[in-house]
């Protein structure tokens, strides 16, 4: 019996449509207003910085997503204030917060 009810289980899951995790590897919607991810966009406007002349400044996330990875990826779409301009960027931010690490793997300035 208990079988049985475990087989429909794992074909109820197997059905299309029926799974509403991401795949695995695939990048999935998460809330801006989750810590991590605030944490992520801070800290890929401070990196950037560090490779820029011009100071940017965060006003808020657009988009976020993540990936599990060795850690985590964030996929952030951010409004940043550069020089009194707002301007869009997509970045990307490691995280492994077992180690405390962050780092910033991708900054694209957008249209």
């Amino acid at each position: 019996m208990i079988f049985h009810r475990l087989a429909a289980v794992v074909f109820a899951l197997a059905l299309p449509g029926c799974v509403t995790q991401p795949k695995t590897g695939a990048y999935g919607t998460v809330s801006h207003a989750d810590p991590a991810v605030q944490d992520a966009a801070r800290f890929a406007v401070e990196a950037q910085n560090r490779r820029q002349t011009a100071p940017l400044q965060l006003v808020k996330v657009l988009a976020s997503e993540q990936q599990v990875v060795a850690g985590m990826n964030y996929r952030l779409t951010l409004l940043v204030n550069e020089n009194g301009r707002l301007r869009k960027a997509t970045a990307v931010v490691w995280s492994q917060p077992w180690r405390n690490r962050l780092e910033l793997t991708e900054w694209q300035w957008r249209k």
